[in-house]
């Protein structure tokens, strides 16, 4: 959903890669999938869904991707990327539910702030926006609301945080085999890997009620690792809005230079 409120054709990306991500229902498959891509003809097609104004799909509002004279050049390559990837992401984990945009009301019958809650046993997640936002402030809500969430997800998909901190364990094991240069090249290969060495296998044993949640953690820092994420991070939200300032996360972030 967040893509639709970025600088870029969503739909017509999410079209294009339809048919390369086909047989992504599997990590072989998408391991697969993702090695035939050839990254030049993949950003030469995605250049063509950078557009110097698009309309945002979920509101009809017409938005400008030119950069105020203020800031730097934008760069949505990286969101445009992340959505193109994000669709072989939807094969593996499929969404179970389409959560359609939702205006809240004031009183009096002004329109009121957007608000999102999502509980937890032991934590609850609340983010809000203003009602009638531009298209980039509305983007911000729903990337920070995703990164907000991801941090207590570990809490969700296992049982005990002896089963976590061992989750935790294992993934960073398996980055550390692999450099820190930021490549698409590290990517396929980090998926291969992953494939033949049955890690799904390991994360099923660790998280047995919610092991397709674990193994999308892993693929998480898998893809984040190589510098091809499939959701938007701050660096890429920072390069095509560079107005916005986003803050980067704190702390030790696997694969970070000390």
């Amino acid at each position: 959903k967040q893509f639709d409120y970025a600088p870029l054709d969503a739909r017509a990306i999410r079209a294009f890669a339809a048919p390369r991500a086909a047989q992504a229902t599997s990590l072989s498959g998408l391991a697969s999938a993702v090695g035939a891509l050839k990254p030049s003809e993949v950003e030469g097609n995605l250049q063509k869904f950078l557009a110097p104004e698009f309309r945002a799909p979920s509101t009809g509002e017409v938005v400008s991707t030119a950069a105020p004279s203020s800031a730097k050049k934008r760069d949505a390559m990286p969101l445009a990327w992340a959505c193109f990837l994000n669709a072989f992401y939807e094969k593996l984990f499929p969404t179970e539910t389409d959560v359609s945009r939702i205006k809240g009301k004031a009183a009096g019958g002004a329109e009121g702030p957007s608000m999102l809650a999502a509980d937890s046993e032991s934590w609850r997640v609340v983010k809000k926006a203003a009602a009638g936002a531009e298209a980039k402030e509305t983007f911000y809500f729903l990337v920070t609301s995703f990164l907000s969430i991801e941090k207590k997800l570990l809490e969700l998909a296992f049982d005990s945080p002896a089963q976590a901190s061992e989750f935790s364990s294992l993934t960073e094991s398996f980055l550390k085999n692999y450099g820190e240069r930021k490549s698409f090249s590290k990517l396929n290969q980090m998926l291969s890997q992953a494939a033949q060495q049955g890690v799904e296998a390991k994360i099923t044993a660790l998280s047995p009620r919610r092991p397709r949640l674990a193994l999308q953690l892993f693929l998480d820092k898998v893809f984040t690792y190589s510098g091809y994420a499939p959701f938007a991070i701050p660096d890429a939200l920072n390069a095509a809005f560079p107005e916005l300032k986003i803050p980067k996360p704190r702390g030790r972030v696997a694969g970070s230079k000390k």
